[in-house]
């Protein structure tokens, strides 16, 4: 099975709306690039007892 790289399309919800990640100035895509995803599964388990 090869393995091909494809390039995708990110998109982003800002003020209501989706827009691609690449159409964003550089400094808002590290900044977007350094965001963590949380799980509520994850989330939940740490609040709770």
């Amino acid at each position: 099975m090869l393995n091909k790289k494809v390039p995708v399309e990110v998109y982003s919800r800002v003020v209501g709306y989706y827009r691609p990640v690449n159409q964003w100035n550089k400094g808002k895509q590290e900044e977007f690039a350094e965001r963590k995803e949380y799980a509520i599964e994850n989330l939940k388990e740490s609040v709770c007892c």
